[in-house]
């Protein structure tokens, strides 16, 4: 469905004869697309495509000053990474504050004249509370930095999202230029005294998504999970459990277990796996 979208916003703008790129595409797909609001967060992305709002989109700022362009956005103290990630205890135990830096990039044979005429005055907007951002900055051809300040402190067990964006402060009805991504992980307390134990009641919807985290006791190796289901009917229900124990530098394959259950009325279902002491895993 997105690939036959984007095939026929590309026979249009090729038969228009309409400037475009790969990055003005994107940016058209992701400021005219549609919020589920049922939808997780994480699954939908900027939303739903919307194929004419897309088009329109397009054909509205094909000129406008650094619509052609991509921006490269990076996180300083995270390794170049293109949005901020806090998942690690001792990174959301207290507020942080992230420099990011922004480029246009240019294509190759673009003239000196032309990128010294760049400039562009950019408002940052955050979409949530527990980010804060400046107001606005000049970005030129050279780059320009700004600084995000992100307090998880008071946020609520479970995954937390946010964004930063960057916004042409000339023409706001562009949408976001760029976007800085946010993530912040917040474990669920465990009980204090060993065996360390949490018990919650969850109710699902059809494909809807829970996520619990928690923070391993330091020396334990195993964790065991226990599920019971409360059904109307005698109909059985399907479950994908998911647990993820991230470790920096491995691959997910490796950290990840995936299994398809089937639930009846009072059934029980348990299963034991590897855990690291000091880490957040993921149910």
């Amino acid at each position: 469905n997105c690939c036959g979208g984007i095939a026929l916003l590309l026979s249009v703008m090729k038969a228009a004869k309409v400037r475009y790129t790969p990055y003005s595409i994107r940016r058209a797909l992701a400021n005219s697309a549609k919020r589920i609001e049922t939808a997780d967060v994480f699954a939908q992305g900027p939303g739903l495509l919307q194929v004419d709002s897309a088009l329109e989109y397009l054909l509205k700022n094909q000129r406008a000053i650094g619509e052609q362009l991509r921006f490269n956005v990076r996180v300083s103290r995270r390794g170049g990474s293109r949005g901020i990630y806090l998942r690690k205890s001792h990174e959301i135990s207290q507020p942080s504050v992230n420099s990011v830096s922004v480029k246009a990039m240019f294509p190759e044979r673009t003239s000196g004249r032309t990128k010294t005429a760049f400039e562009m005055r950019i408002a940052l907007v955050a979409t949530e509370s527990w980010v804060r951002v400046g107001s606005h900055f000049l970005l030129t051809a050279g780059g320009s930095q700004f600084t995000v300040s992100v307090d998880p402190t008071k946020l609520k067990p479970g995954a937390h999202f946010a964004e930063v964006h960057g916004i042409d402060a000339l023409h706001p009805e562009r949408g976001p230029i760029f976007r800085v991504p946010v993530t912040v992980i917040s474990p669920t307390p465990l009980s204090e005294k060993t065996p360390f134990v949490h018990r919650t009641t969850l109710e699902f919807k059809t494909a809807e998504i829970h996520r619990q985290f928690f923070v391993v006791p330091k020396g334990a190796e195993w964790a065991n999970l226990t599920l019971r289901a409360r059904t109307p009917d005698s109909q059985p229900r399907r479950f994908i459990l998911h647990t993820l124990e991230n470790h920096s530098g491995q691959s997910i394959d490796k950290i990840a277990e995936r299994s398809f259950i089937s639930l009846n009325h009072g059934h029980l279902h348990s299963k034991s796996f590897a855990v690291r002491g000091g880490h957040v895993v993921e149910i």
